[in-house]
């Protein structure tokens, strides 16, 4: 009981040495040149936790009157990159601004920075194309000009349209390419996207949205398809497949989500309705090389070729080791959502 009470004291003691320590440290006069931003109070606690660490060390020590100890270098705050846009905004006293500047001589400044936002603005580009008709003095009007046209020299010449990802499409390249980041980046649904922009002022349906990238998955594929051929020239691949839930008009549908991986260089994604080698083939068509699956039957009959070598491993703490399969499967060691260095899993 004696031994409790004694430790209690202690506790209470060090408690009360740290107020001390915090309230000397906050009052210092060394706290009198910060800047008016930068009012320390982050580094003060910080150095007051760091010395709280050690003061079962020697807690004789110290004492409330060891303010003015050394202290460890400010850290001061990171600058703000210089990348980012300045606004000038100056603010002037109350007695220059009923005396005038006439009455006053400047001597100097404070300079200091905050981080603003703007709100995001949509904007209506207006893309002109002027005509123009070729001067004639022999023509007197314009009209006469057009009787007088050939298809080697127009009368009336215009700039072309400029292209846009969508033909005839509401939406320019920025818009759209907003919407896609928004969906896939930013994991925002189409109904929320539809609430940000009526709160902007501009009715956009999430059917019109959905529109959009469905035509522009046909705009993208190509590039897609150059990304899959050079993903299969990786040294090796990681592929793995997750049930989804597809909507239907009676009753919800069973399909599939593949997700192979060249690790360091692409993710690329392929559905099927079935989760069979027919789908792993469509996947895979063409490639021959080391392939990091778990072991499933529907990847076997790639491996019986010769072509594709069956690789499947535990990645952890950078060492690449066989591990046992989770428990219900057969034992064969699989990946785990873990990487280590360029070495990556296959499951998301």
């Amino acid at each position: 009981m004696v031994v409790g009470q004694k430790a209690e004291r202690d506790h209470g003691g060090d408690e009360a040495q740290l107020s001390m320590q915090l309230l000397g440290m906050l009052l210092s006069p060394d706290e009198a040149e910060v800047a008016p931003e930068d009012d320390g109070l982050d580094d003060a606690l910080s150095d007051a936790l760091d010395e709280d660490d050690g003061a079962g060390d020697d807690a004789g020590d110290t004492g409330p009157g060891d303010t003015c100890a050394p202290r460890r270098p400010r850290r001061g705050r990171r600058k703000l990159p210089e990348a980012l846009p300045r606004v000038e905004i100056e603010v002037l006293p109350p007695e220059v601004l009923q005396e005038g500047l006439s009455s006053f001589r400047r001597i100097g400044e404070v300079v200091s920075e905050v981080v603003e936002r703007r709100p995001a603005s949509l904007v209506v580009a207006r893309i002109v194309r002027p005509k123009f008709a070729r001067k004639d003095d022999a023509v007197e009007t314009v009209e006469d000009q057009l009787s007088e046209e050939t298809p080697e020299v127009p009368t009336v010449v215009i700039a072309p349209p400029p292209e846009r990802p969508i033909e005839r499409g509401l939406a320019g390249p920025g818009l759209l390419a907003h919407t896609i980041v928004q969906r896939w980046q930013d994991h925002m649904p189409g109904n929320r996207q539809e609430g940000i922009y009526a709160r902007e002022g501009l009715v956009l349906s999430r059917q019109t949205i959905c529109s959009w990238h469905q035509q522009l998955a046909d705009l993208v594929e190509p590039l897609v398809e150059a990304m899959l051929a050079d993903a299969f020239r990786s040294p090796y691949l990681c592929v793995d497949a997750t049930g989804v839930l597809v909507q239907a008009s009676e009753q919800c549908q069973r399909a599939h989500f593949w997700v192979l991986v060249a690790p360091g260089r692409h993710v690329l994604y392929r559905f099927s309705h079935k989760h069979d080698s027919e789908a792993v083939d469509r996947l895979l068509a063409g490639y021959e090389g080391y392939l990091v699956a778990d072991a499933h039957s529907v990847y076997d009959h790639l491996y019986t070729r010769g072509s594709v070598v069956e690789v499947a491993c535990r990645v952890g703490g950078g060492v690449a080791a066989p591990a046992p399969h989770r428990p219900g499967r057969a034992g064969f060691p699989h990946p785990v959502p873990r990487a280590a260095g360029l070495l990556a899993s296959a499951y998301l």
